[in-house]
């Protein structure tokens, strides 16, 4: 199996079809279904199953028959490949992210590290340094979709037109090769770096929606209503695998309405009362899997008198049916806040999406009178399902209020409790002493257990009391601080652009002939931890070469270079994975010998017909190089002239020639001595002189 990306040809592997797969996520939760038909009993199921396993969520894995999974509102998630092999250089894969259409994919990230593409949600080119050579292309598991063009393209004996992977959302991915030295700083995980994708889910029936049929699939949108998360899984042949005629949809249309209910934070912004994201397996028991949804929103099902599933949560109006003392012929009360067989102390985390989508811990809630008597006892609740710190909270104090009643037990009565079948609270007032002054009890309930005697003699219930104010919440008081999230690692790793550079020359003596290098120095970095890189190249050329740094780390050199060509550089800083910008400087002549060498002596031009006769004598200077002869029409000057000819000289050599094939007319003749990196200027010419040709 290929085990890097690099500039080779990826060791081949085999093309393997793995299954559509998805990974489950498992966590704590609850459901209660309960019926409402006289001379049934329906009690309360708790049922738990495994705590997450969030880090299989967004793996990328290699499994033959990977597990299948929904996701609902938005979450962070991996893939199982169903493809892997290389081919021209790259790895080419394709990751199966869910078995269902999806509405988009919001966000993709290489490693830790959130990336940009060229085509947006669609995917395409990153455009991030230094990530460029990677390619995605996005597949949403439409019905109608077409086979991967990436895989039909480059592995048209093994993917064909037929492998269209219909109703499940998948992304392709190409890791083209990069040059050894970049291959740790691009891909260092090599071949198996992971790949994430934070995906806008299912697109679910919104029960409320005129527009949308519930058999037409194609007329639904994505949606986070917990409501509509709970009844899209009720329905999905994958899931509970209930019929519509199975289901209470007038319930469903008010729980819907009572999740979308805004509720202000502290700041004063809106948020959904209750909304869903996560995943969950095809292979997780059903009613575990309810038992999780119904967690992210206090839902309770119940099946009715007419046997259809309802759903309803916990939050009641007064004012409510009373079982007044005279009905109750018998009770089993436990009351107080010192008692050792519950908690006092409530942790609750929920998914948190600027964490990376990853479990986040809220403030705890504390019952401090119990803690006073008892001391701490401590519960953790995970809420997988939740996204958002607030909606978290509220469900913290519902659960502290149901788990830790001011009263709980069981009653026994007459016949009088029938009428509250259906009810989601009753009131119960319990006076043994019978003066009707100051009863024991007298409080809102839930009914969790109802049964009627095989002889019709009376009824017995299961309650524990539920004030009303468990639903109540007001943000200015109650709102916990919300958790700091992490900084992005683009933030953690932004790193600013070396500044202040200076360039300079350095001319060695090497066996008597003077080299130049250049060099470029700029101002230390506020961070301590990064290293600089410097580079050089021909102007125009970018062709970039390393520089060698100095011991500093603030200076950088060239190595010898050309006498008298254009150089360009730039500089940048890097820690790990991270660099900053490059900061260019140049281009600049690299000039070996900078001394000038004088003005050539004796110059003098006597024209003749057709030509010019020109002799010199050229200065003393040992470094002399040469000596460049220009023209000008009379009286045009310098900086119109052209060069006649460049004649290398010794130091004092005469010398003259004869510049021919001229047109009658006058000319003004300059001499200008060049050094040996060809440098002169006005203090190096002699001139101008004048002739005339006939």
């Amino acid at each position: 199996m290929p085990v890097a990306v690099g500039a080779a040809v990826l060791t081949t592997v085999g093309a393997t079809t793995l299954a559509a797969s998805a990974t489950a996520a498992y966590v704590v939760g609850s459901i209660v279904i309960t019926g409402a038909l006289v001379g049934a009993s329906y009690a309360m199921q708790t049922l738990s199953a495994q705590k997450p396993l969030r880090e299989r969520q967004q793996a990328t894995l290699n499994e033959a028959m990977g597990p299948r999974r929904f996701i609902y509102g938005q979450a962070m998630v991996g893939g199982t490949r169903a493809f892997w092999d290389a081919r021209y250089g790259a790895l080419f894969q394709s990751l199966m992210l869910c078995s269902h259409e999806i509405d988009g994919i919001a966000e993709y990230w290489i490693g830790d590290r959130k990336v940009t593409t060229d085509l947006g949600e669609a995917g395409g080119n990153v455009i991030d340094y230094p990530l460029y050579t990677v390619f995605f292309e996005r597949h949403l598991g439409t019905p109608g979709q077409t086979a991967a063009l990436l895989l039909t393209t480059n592995f048209p004996e093994t993917w064909t037109a037929d492998h269209r992977l219909r109703g499940i959302a998948h992304v392709c991915v190409v890791f083209k090769g990069v040059k050894e030295k970049d291959r740790q700083l691009v891909y260092p995980q090599g071949a198996y770096t992971n790949l994430r994708f934070t995906v806008r889910g299912k697109k679910i029936w919104d029960v409320t929606a005129p527009g949308q049929d519930p058999e037409n699939p194609g007329t639904w949108l994505w949606n986070d209503n917990s409501g509509a998360v709970i009844l899209d899984y009720l329905r999905s042949p994958d899931g509970y695998r209930r019929h519509l005629s199975q289901i209470d949809v007038p319930s469903f249309q008010a729980f819907h309405l009572r999740c979308s209910e805004n509720v202000p934070r502290k700041d004063g912004t809106p948020v959904a009362r209750y909304r869903t994201w996560g995943t969950i397996g095809f292979d997780e028991e059903p009613q575990a899997a309810l038992a999780r949804l119904c967690s992210t929103c206090d839902a309770t099902l119940y099946q009715g008198p007419s046997g259809k599933i309802g759903i309803r949560d916990g939050a009641w109006t007064g004012p409510l049916i009373n079982i007044p003392s005279q009905h109750i012929t018998g009770a089993a009360l436990t009351q107080g806040n010192d008692k050792l067989d519950s908690y006092n102390r409530l942790k609750v985390s929920y998914t948190e999406p600027n964490n990376y989508y990853q479990p986040t811990e809220l403030a705890p809630r504390d019952d401090l009178p119990s803690q006073a008597a008892i001391g701490v006892i401590e519960e953790v609740r995970d809420l997988v399902m939740v996204p958002e710190y607030t909606q978290a909270a509220r469900l913290a104090k519902i659960m502290m209020a149901r788990d830790n009643p001011l009263w709980k037990g069981s009653i026994a009565t007459d016949l009088m409790p029938l009428d509250v079948l259906g009810e989601k609270a009753v009131d119960i007032t319990y006076d043994p002493l019978g003066d009707g002054l100051n009863p024991l009890m007298n409080a809102p309930c839930e009914i969790e257990a109802f049964t009627l005697r095989g002889d019709v003699s009376g009824c017995d219930l299961g309650f524990r009391a539920m004030p009303q104010s468990a639903w109540s919440w007001n943000a200015a008081v109650e709102e916990p601080p919300k958790p700091i999230a992490p900084a992005p690692i683009g933030q953690i790793q932004a790193i600013a652009a070396p500044t202040g550079l200076i360039t300079h020359f350095d001319r060695p003596n090497i066996a008597g002939q003077v080299g130049v290098r250049l060099g470029l120095s700029w101002d230390a970095s506020s961070r301590a931890d990064v290293v600089a890189e410097a580079q050089y190249a021909r102007a125009g050329l970018g062709d970039w070469a390393p520089m060698a740094l100095d011991a500093d780390g603030l200076k950088a050199w060239t190595p010898l270079l050309s006498d008298g060509a254009s150089y360009e550089f730039q500089v940048r800083f890097a820690v790990g994975g991270a660099v900053s910008d490059w900061t260019p400087a140049g281009p600049l002549t690299a000039v070996a010998d900078d001394l000038l060498t004088g003005q050539p002596l004796g110059f003098v031009a006597n024209g003749g017909t057709g030509q010019v006769l020109l002799a010199w004598t050229a200065p003393g200077s040992p470094n002399l190089g040469a000596v460049r002869l220009y023209r000008a029409t009379s009286g045009a000057g310098f900086g119109s002239a052209s060069i006649v000819a460049t004649v290398n000289l010794s130091p004092n050599q005469a010398y003259d020639m004869v510049d021919s094939g001229l047109s009658a007319g006058t000319y003004d003749y300059w001499a200008r001595a060049l050094n040996r990196s060809g440098l002169g200027d006005a203090s190096s010419t002699t001139g101008p002189i004048s002739a005339t040709v006939s």
